[in-house]
């Protein structure tokens, strides 16, 4: 808070009959005065060039912010899961890419041999909802696709079966982080194949894009954003796009 000028503080504390300050002199008062700059006007011109050039401790942070951003955003890509690997191999050799240790794949690549243009601006309207209409009218749910949602259970807990070593607290976090590593590797096959979906499949492969506006307009122009956007069930994916993945 400002100090008091000296005639206001006489008026408020002074001998004789107490005046009231006028507005004026109380905003006078209490007004904020701008501290000085701590640059010199060549540093002060230095400063604002470095930052209008994306250098200076402005730009370098700006950068990280922009990185941080595109490491986290995890909305670039899409996983397509598939329930057995001859049918994500079949999906591949459709867009012909090898499918000999691929897990990645670029957008681009996928979306010129599905004939869908990335880089217009925006998604026509009638064009999303043409693909739409068609993708709702090519997939179908099932009787037992309905039976096995209603019967679904969770996975069994990892470390049910881990011992405890109530005296041993390093070998309890031994135990446990191997029951994970375990479980994360292999899930359990029983569980799988009675209550596993495609979604849970090993057999996947992800379609990465150059940003999210990339991703999107390739899932509104190609009907699959009827699956989600994130993790799409290949094996319908493949309905969709009309790809024949066999038996």
């Amino acid at each position: 808070m400002s100090k008091l000028p000296d005639e206001i503080r006489a008026k408020l504390i002074g001998g004789g009959s107490p005046v009231k300050p006028s507005r004026a002199d109380l905003k006078a008062a209490f007004a904020k005065t701008p501290p000085p700059d701590p640059f010199t006007a060549e540093e002060r011109a230095r400063k604002n060039e470095l930052n209008a050039s994306g250098g200076g401790l402005s730009g370098a942070s700006k950068a990280w912010a922009e990185k941080f951003d595109r490491i986290n955003d995890s909305e670039f890509w899409i996983a397509l899961c598939f329930r057995t690997p001859a049918a994500r191999t079949r999906f591949l050799t459709h867009l012909g890419i090898a499918e000999s240790g691929v897990e990645l794949v670029n957008g681009d690549t996928v979306a010129a041999k599905l004939g869908v243009a990335l880089d217009q601006t925006a998604a026509g309207a009638d064009d999303v909802r043409a693909k739409l209409r068609t993708a709702t009218a090519r997939l179908k749910v099932s009787r037992d696709e309905i039976r096995n949602a209603l019967q679904m259970r969770p996975h069994p807990d990892p470390l049910a079966d881990t011992a405890d070593h109530p005296d041993d607290l390093e070998a309890e976090a031994a135990a446990e982080l191997a029951a994970l590593a375990s479980h994360l590797a292999a899930p359990s096959q029983a569980w799988y194949e009675r209550f596993g979906t495609t979604l849970d499949s090993p057999h996947w492969v992800a379609v990465c894009f150059r940003d999210r506006a990339e991703k999107e307009r390739f899932l509104n122009l190609t009907g699959l954003i009827q699956l989600g956007d994130k993790y799409l069930d290949g094996d319908k994916a493949a309905i969709v796009l009309d790809i024949d993945l066999g038996a």
